[in-house]
């Protein structure tokens, strides 16, 4: 259907857009009507162009502006601010040319990683500090300086005190000794409880009368303590030896746990003790 525009006379035709039937021009527009509202045209401002400082008009429409030469069709643009809006065009263009970047999934996937200090292990940066926690040469690294630690601490009768690492407890003779427990033969090496004591606690000019008079007490490092009769610890009196075993399972780190006392005669392994920090003879 085509009719004929009552305002610029040429032929319009009629399509269906969104449910409403709208009139549209085959050059796109009617020049009959004006591009502009009639508020825009009234409130237009004659001026001067800033550049050629020719008669022109600044209109106001739809929220921007535009330099007219003339008022009327067919709306004829000021030359000087065609050139600025092309030129503006231009330099936008220029300006935000995007640069394709690749794709993520493109990209190789680079996992950090880091060298253990101490083991030089190379590991994922974000597994670095649980490795740490497990490596063995960081505890050595870090008690370097307290290898010889005393573990064991010998007190005689008189209060004098002797500090032994396991290092030093290997310096004395070391006998080997089986015991049987939860019905398995063990085979250890340890020191001789009576040699510990001649050498380091064993009271000057003691004499079988005043013998029954002293005792022994173990200490563990958990606060267990166990009470010996000197004719049990005495060569003197029994033959029948207890043993200070040097803890040596992890030879890293065998010099820092205390060391055990194990009694292979007694029948039950109640008055075994792990990790003894601590013998003391004292007087009943």
């Amino acid at each position: 259907m085509s009719r004929t525009c009552e305002h610029c006379g040429e032929e319009i035709t009629f399509r269906h857009i969104d449910g409403r039937v709208v009139p549209i021009h085959q050059h796109g527009h009617c020049v009959g009507q004006s591009l502009f509202s009639e508020e825009s045209i009234r409130k237009a401002i004659p001026t001067k162009c800033p550049r050629c400082s020719e008669s022109c008009f600044l209109v106001r429409h739809n929220g921007g502006s535009v330099w007219l030469d003339e008022l009327g069709h067919p709306w004829p643009k000021h030359p000087c601010m065609i050139e600025s809006e092309e030129s503006a065009k231009e330099r936008i263009v220029i300006c935000v040319k995007p640069t394709l970047a690749p794709p993520p999934s493109a990209l190789p996937v680079t996992k950090k990683t880091k060298v253990c200090p101490h083991c030089e292990t190379t590991v994922r940066a974000n597994r670095l500090r649980k490795h740490l926690r497990r490596c063995p040469k960081r505890v050595l690294a870090q008690n370097r300086s307290t290898l010889n630690r005393p573990v064991l601490i010998v007190e005689d009768v008189t209060g004098r005190k002797r500090a032994l690492s396991n290092e030093d407890l290997c310096r004395f003779q070391m006998s080997e000794f089986s015991v049987r427990h939860d019905n398995t033969t063990e085979v250890l090496r340890g020191v001789a409880l009576p040699e510990l004591l001649r050498k380091l606690a064993r009271p000057v000019g003691l004499q079988p009368d005043n013998a029954a008079s002293l005792c022994l007490i173990a200490e563990s490092a958990t606060g267990r303590k166990v009470l010996f009769s000197w004719a049990e610890v005495d060569s003197l009196f029994s033959d029948r030896d207890g043993y200070i075993v040097p803890n040596d399972n992890d030879p890293d780190l065998s010099r820092f746990a205390a060391p055990r006392l194990v009694i292979p005669f007694d029948k039950n392994p109640s008055r075994w003790l792990n990790y003894v920090t601590h013998l003391k003879v004292q007087r009943i």
